[in-house]
């Protein structure tokens, strides 16, 4: 059974985790980070203790929560290795770092992944956000998916390579698309267009695919092959030739999905 939970982190992941568990009354017994400062904020409002230094870690919590940028993961898990007991249950909450990088390291590895964009300046109700498990001992997927389901009402067991490519889905379907309202902003502002008159458009669009296959709702002149349109828009385009090369990109693959 898991109770006592530490955090390795106290960025966006690790708030939003530490307060949901906290709501649930487990116990929270250390938020680490680099900066002391970050880890007294969390820690002050989950009811723990907080530190800058990985040794000083109490070894009584019954899951340790790396949740710090992909890149230090690993080089924690090493540090914690020759501080924690050998059957300590660790893990990570990164969707795009393989569980390998724990499992030199602990044989009670894990990763729980939250399936959203996260910022802890933003409220949101975590019951909601997708919570994917990734582990290869049983034992530990049993107590990972009991925690889990306290937390949230979506809940799933994944491998690996689901894992990985459900992230790169991910980018596409967060990342990619913000970076096309970016695109859809910038076009807006130049010419002084409000673009709160695109916010209905994109509610509708997001809120038709939670019924339909995204394929089927496509819309818009690429897949009606309405050249004329097209050739319009390329050359309103002819001054930003990075976006116009990403017009006629995704165009020719709408085309191509359509045909």
């Amino acid at each position: 059974m898991i109770k006592k939970l530490t955090f390795i982190g106290s960025g966006n992941v690790a708030s939003h985790m530490a307060m949901a568990a906290h709501r649930q009354e487990y116990t929270i017994v250390d938020i680490w980070s680099r900066n002391i400062a970050n880890a007294q904020h969390l820690a002050k409002r989950v009811e723990a203790s907080a530190t800058d230094q990985l040794q000083q870690l109490r070894t009584i919590a019954d899951l340790y929560i790396i949740a710090v940028p992909d890149d230090y993961i690993e080089a924690i898990a090493q540090q914690l290795h020759a501080r924690l007991p050998k059957r300590a249950r660790v893990i990570h909450t990164s969707g795009a770092t393989s569980l390998s990088v724990l499992t030199p390291y602990f044989s009670m590895a894990g990763v729980i992944w939250p399936l959203q964009s996260l910022s802890k300046t933003k409220k949101l109700n975590f019951q909601k956000v997708p919570l994917c498990i990734t582990s290869q001992s049983a034992t530990l997927q049993k107590y990972l998916t009991a925690l889990c389901q306290s937390l949230s009402q979506q809940v799933q067991l994944i491998n690996e390579e689901q894992k990985q490519i459900l992230h790169l889905a991910a980018v596409f379907a967060n990342n990619f698309t913000n970076h096309m309202y970016s695109i859809a902003h910038e076009l807006c502002s130049e010419q002084q267009v409000d673009f709160e008159l695109l916010q209905p458009l994109i509610t509708e669009t997001a809120a038709k695919i939670k019924a339909n296959k995204p394929s089927r709702m496509q819309t818009g002149p690429a897949v009606r092959g309405d050249q004329q349109s097209m050739a319009a828009h390329q050359k309103l385009l002819q001054q930003k030739q990075d976006i116009h090369q990403l017009y006629q990109l995704i165009s020719d693959h709408i085309q191509k999905l359509n045909s």
